[in-house]
């Protein structure tokens, strides 16, 4: 996963953690929590998909979800790093 600044400037989670303020903390904490309800959304759309008949577009959302899914473990191995285990942690 890389994070982009408004000038360009490319960071990874990696390059971020030691820059970790409080108020990037609390942003990456808020960022896992809408990635994780986007994957608990996207697989909740593919397989509803699926059972309607729509398999040509629940295999579009299926796709997705192991990209999602890295992004997720990813965020989650940097958040862990700074002591933030879930989004709700304070």
């Amino acid at each position: 996963m890389v994070f982009h600044c408004k000038d360009g400037h490319e960071f990874s989670i990696a390059s971020l953690v030691p820059l970790a303020s409080p108020k990037l903390r609390l942003a990456l904490r808020d960022l896992l929590g809408v990635l994780e309800r986007d994957l608990e959304n996207m697989a909740g759309i593919a397989a509803q998909a699926s059972k309607a008949g729509y398999g040509q577009i629940a295999e579009v959302y299926y796709r997705q979800i192991p990209r999602l899914k890295r992004r997720v473990a990813e965020l989650r191995g940097g958040l862990s790093q700074l002591g933030v285990e879930r989004p709700d942690a304070p």
